[in-house]
This record gives C-alpha cells, structure tokens and sequence, in this order.
C-alpha cells in the first residue's frame, strides 16, 4: 500500500465535483492545512464543530472532508475568542487539514439530492436545475402517504404543507434549503417539492399553484450525501491502492 497525502484526496474529490463549478460566494477546496500532509484516517461530515473535532481525534483523522466551509465570512483574525478561531487553532494544532466540498457538491452526482432520489427508488430522473433532482414515484401516493415514507427514510418529523390528498406521481428534490428551487421544481412537472427549509413567501406561491411542499430539515435532507462520499472516496483510495481509512460522522 502507498502513501497518501492531502493533495491526493483533494484530486478525488475534484474529480467527482470540480472545485471550479461551485458558486462565486463559497468557500470550498483546501481550508486549513498543508498539501503535502500524510493521510491515513478521513471523516466525512457535514460540519466541522466540536464535537466532529473530538471525533477527528478520536479516530486519528489527519483530514476532515465537510460540506458547509469552516470558513465563509472573511476572518479578522484567529483567536480562542471566536467559534470558528477556536477551531481552527485545534486543526492546526492536532495537524488536521481541512477541505470543504459545498456547492460543487450539490451540483453533482454525488449530492444529496441525487441520494434520496435513489433511496426513494424514482424512476426516470434528471436535474430540473443544478441542485433539484426529479423523478417519477414508483408508484402513485397521496401526499400525507409520501410525507409518512419521507419521514421513515430521513428520520425526522416532515412538514406536508398543501394538499394531503393530493395524488403525487413525480416529485422534485434538493437537499438542504433550496426555497429559491420552487420554479424549478414546477417547470419540471413535480406535483411535490421536498427541500430542508423553506420560506414563507415561497410556501404560499407554491400553495396557490398547487404543489405540495415537504420540508424535511437541513441537516437531515443533506446528510445522506455523507455516507455516499465516505463510501466511494474508501473505493477510490483502495482503488488506488493507497493506506487510507474513511469514516463518516453523523454528529451535528
């Protein structure tokens, strides 16, 4: 088995989502670190925090693969006094490098969206816009009869907002809070919009035109792309024959 370094994971990671399709605003690629640092353990999560940090650590991770950036919002400056300086001296001091993979990732195949649409089973799927996944129901549910399913394979309590009655034969999916992707999922012919947070100007457009919406909470509605990325970079690195581990973490 051959080594690997920081720089390698950040080459399989911009293979599956390049780096370059992510939006002007975010904050993605290789945050804290050094490139030339030797991996061994990686964590996938979808936030650096504390407790994904004691995690890191208890595993040995010498990189920690995120979705939402540790670093957005330029910083003054790196002290103990801030959230995000905090974590970032504990990277630095456990020498723990750090890439975030956010919008470049929900615009590819790996996102959340296309997740649930494959735990959903939808058939005949394709991308209404760069985040939304849509695709056919198996089979024909009323809206309260998908909002039950929804609840089972998220975890989480659903909110059905508009008809429960409603017949749904396709549904519209994007991970996360995508309340902006409401035009997109009605072009596309969803009869329902399942996203993690909504807005309410937009639950009342989407009710007078008759989608029903399902908001099944951020965390939950993204996570998924989690074990899926853990998964295929560990199919990637034995692929390569590199001496690297990958875990995943749930914690939020």
């Amino acid at each position: 088995m051959k080594q690997a370094r920081v720089k390698d994971i950040y080459h399989l990671i911009n293979n599956m989502a390049p780096f370059e399709t992510a939006e002007d605003f975010d904050n993605v690629g290789l945050l804290v670190g050094d490139k030339e640092q030797i991996v061994n353990n990686i964590l996938v999560a979808l936030d650096l925090n504390d407790d994904t940090l004691e995690y890191a650590l208890k595993i040995n991770a010498q990189l920690v693969v995120v979705h939402h950036p540790l670093i957005f919002s330029p910083i003054q400056s790196i002290t103990t006094d801030s959230y995000e300086g905090r974590l970032i001296l504990k990277l630095i001091k456990n020498n723990i490098s750090l890439i975030a993979a956010h919008t470049n990732m929900d615009k590819s195949p790996y996102s959340a969206s296309c997740q649930l649409a494959k735990k959903l089973e939808l058939k005949n799927t394709s991308m209404a816009d760069e985040y939304i996944c849509v695709g056919d129901l198996p089979e024909s549910l009323s809206a309260n009869e998908l909002c039950l399913q929804l609840e089972k394979i998220l975890s989480q309590k659903v909110v059905l907002r508009g008809d429960e009655k409603l017949i749904i034969n396709r549904l519209a999916i994007a991970g996360g809070s995508y309340s902006e992707g409401l035009h997109s999922a009605i072009d596309s012919g969803a009869k329902a919009y399942l996203t993690g947070e909504l807005r309410h100007h937009h639950i009342l457009e989407a009710n007078s035109l008759g989608l029903v919406l399902f908001e099944g909470g951020h965390f939950e509605t993204e996570y998924p792309m989690v074990p899926h990325l853990t998964e295929c970079l560990q199919k990637d690195v034995n692929a390569l024959e590199l001496n690297v581990r990958v875990f995943s973490s749930r914690l939020s």
